[in-house]
């Protein structure tokens, strides 16, 4: 992972019944483990019980000795709400 990457995670507008209080989580949001893993953890409220589609679009930069590749991946996650 490239930890001077300006990581970023920009989430769709949630789903009717689940609330997100930030839709765009930046670097200073996530945190780093080593230099193998980067994690951003996605706060949210569920209003009723439920599954819920997240979707987003994630900015990331990985490394190797040789070079560094910059990528945009479409993510999607399920959320079940009890």
């Amino acid at each position: 992972v490239n930890t001077k990457f300006p990581h970023k995670l920009k989430l769709q507008d949630p789903p009717s019944g689940l609330t997100l209080p930030k839709t765009v989580l930046k670097k200073k949001d996530g945190s780093f483990k080593g230099d193998k893993s980067f994690t951003f953890k996605v706060p949210l409220t569920a209003k009723s019980a439920g599954n819920f589609d997240v979707k987003g679009k994630l900015k990331l930069s990985v490394c190797n000795a040789e070079s560094c590749v910059i990528k945009k991946e479409k993510l999607r996650a399920t959320v079940k709400a009890k």
